[in-house]
């Protein structure tokens, strides 16, 4: 059986359309890619903060709780790890004060 190695556009069809995204029309599907990496990146943030905001909470409960304490500390050295810097531009020590001020205020709702 002979098999056909022709690609599924002419050659030209293909061109055409790279050029169409190259100079902005059409669909771009490199942006489309980033886009889902950046929302990847706001997710993973996004569940650090949830992660801190429920261990301060309960820490405010049980001030005693070792484990608490080391999860505590660990998603603290993420956030001021080099890769918490590549997936957001906010400043750690800002979020992390915040959180910390919204703990003792007694402001956490996960509902």
């Amino acid at each position: 059986m002979r098999v056909s190695h022709r690609p599924l556009f002419p050659l030209s069809k293909r061109n055409e359309k790279a050029t169409r995204v190259a100079n902005g029309k059409g669909k771009n599907y490199m942006n489309m890619d980033f886009d889902g990496y950046q929302e990847l990146a706001n997710a993973i943030v996004a569940q650090a903060g949830l992660d801190y905001m429920d261990a301060l909470y309960i820490l405010r409960q049980c001030p005693d709780a070792r484990d608490t304490m080391k999860e505590v500390r660990r998603i603290e050295r993420f956030m001021r790890s080099a890769w918490f810097g590549m997936l957001t531009k906010a400043d750690p020590e800002y979020l992390i004060r915040k959180m910390r001020e919204a703990a003792v205020e007694g402001e956490h709702s996960r509902e």
